[in-house]
């Protein structure tokens, strides 16, 4: 993809989210569809995240790669599974300040496609689990960047609580080891951050599910404890 390209992808990313009529809508989607069925296309979508300024088409990109990595996570060789995770965490120490300020919209699509490569990739090696000692590097910068990486943390523990599918059992092996690595980390830096109640109250309710649903009773009330006496 090219500069001339991306141009007009941002147009019909633009007539997707924003179109004056259903025709024009309809045709933006038809255009768009086969960049997110296609694992072929995770570079361009890659391609788009990284050079666009459109909130539309940068929110497009984002979306579509979660949905090909998650449809497609096996296809993904180990090599562009560290790039993109690297990409991303770069991707978001980098512009993630000014997003908040330009068009805070594109922050969460951005946020959930790394925590979905993080959760994918968990249990493929240690390399894939030094998620604390990243976002660290957020805590220590700028306010801006102090709110993203909270918000890194509260959306990967919300995504690493295992749902029920094809995949339960993976799913559930990678809440467990989450569970006994990074969440102690993540569950003190949420407590002792001086954050507004409610999103105190919602940061720790994401622990607290996350334990309850992996059948550890002993967290389970250290938790709960917690969130009691804490907030």
């Amino acid at each position: 993809m090219d500069a001339g390209q991306l141009a007009q992808l941002e147009v019909f990313c633009n007539s997707l989210y924003n179109a004056t009529s259903e025709a024009e809508r309809a045709q933006a989607h038809q255009t768009l569809l086969p960049l997110v069925q296609n694992p072929q296309c995770m570079p361009q979508l890659q391609y788009v995240l990284a050079h666009t300024s459109s909130a539309h088409a940068l929110i497009f990109s984002a979306t579509g790669l979660m949905k090909l990595i998650t449809s497609h996570w096996t296809s993904v060789s180990d090599n562009q599974k560290e790039e993109m995770r690297n990409f991303l965490l770069d991707y978001l120490a980098k512009n993630g300040p000014d997003l908040y300020r330009s068009a805070p919209m594109g922050v969460s699509p951005v946020v959930r496609l790394l925590c979905r490569v993080i959760k994918l990739a968990w249990l493929e090696g240690p390399q894939h689990q030094n998620v604390t000692d990243r976002v660290s590097e957020f805590l220590k910068s700028s306010p801006l960047h102090w709110v993203l990486g909270l918000e890194i943390y509260t959306d990967l523990t919300t995504d690493m609580q295992p749902s029920i599918g094809p995949s339960m059992s993976r799913y559930r092996r990678t809440a467990l080891s989450f569970r006994d690595t990074a969440l102690p980390t993540i569950f003190t830096i949420g407590i002792q951050t001086p954050l507004p109640l409610s999103h105190r109250v919602s940061f720790k309710r994401c622990a607290y599910k996350l334990t309850s649903s992996v059948f550890f009773p002993d967290s389970e009330l250290l938790l709960h404890t917690a969130i009691t006496h804490k907030i």
